[in-house]
């Protein structure tokens, strides 16, 4: 019996949720969690590109000066 895998969206929400509940001693004062802020924007990545037969998902974010996923 071939069991399910959870999909990327419930992955990548759980991750966020996971991710929130981290803590840093100082001198970190703000931690920024784009899994969190920008949820929507990654959940619409995730079902336009998501393939389930590709062998790899590579997904990159660099910072800039208006946030983690600025978009151009």
């Amino acid at each position: 019996m071939a069991t399910r895998s959870p999909s990327p969206v419930s992955v990548a929400r759980n991750l966020g949720r996971i991710v929130d509940r981290l803590s840093f001693a100082s001198p970190v004062s703000h931690v920024y969690n784009p899994l969190a802020y920008a949820f929507d924007a990654h959940k619409s990545y995730i079902e336009r590109y998501y393939n389930p037969h590709a062998e790899v998902l590579l997904v990159g974010m660099n910072p800039g000066p208006w946030g983690m996923v600025q978009t151009g």
